[in-house]
C-alpha cells in the first residue's frame, strides 16, 4: 500500500515554460535543485549558486512560470549560503 499523497496543480499558463526550484539550506552541501522540461535529473546547487543559476535561465529562455519552494526565513553568509543566526540555532552546525 502506498501511503503518499500526491497533488496535482493546474497552473494553467501553458504557453510559457515550468522552472521549479527547490530551496535547501545547507552550508556545506549542494541541497537545492532544479528542473525543467528536458533535463532528467534535477541540477543540484548551493543555494547561492541556484540563484545565479535561475536568472541565467531565465535570461536565456525568458518569461517563465517559476514554481519555488523554500524555507521563510534565514541568514546567508557572504557567498550566498544559509548560515546560523545565532546560538538558537546551533542545531544548524552540522548540515
Amino acid at each position: 500500500m502506498n501511503d503518499m499523497i500526491f497533488y496535482k496543480t493546474d497552473i494553467g499558463l501553458t504557453h510559457y515554460p515550468h522552472l521549479a526550484i527547490d530551496l535547501g539550506y545547507s552550508r556545506n552541501r549542494p541541497t537545492c535543485g532544479i528542473m525543467y522540461k528536458g533535463i532528467a535529473q534535477p541540477i543540484e546547487l548551493q543555494f547561492g549558486n541556484t540563484i545565479s543559476a535561475v536568472g541565467q535561465w531565465i535570461n536565456q529562455n525568458g518569461p517563465c512560470v517559476l514554481i519555488i519552494e523554500a524555507v521563510l526565513s534565514t541568514f546567508h553568509n557572504e557567498s550566498g549560503n544559509p548560515d546560523i543566526r545565532g546560538d538558537f540555532e546551533q542545531g544548524r552546525n552540522q548540515s
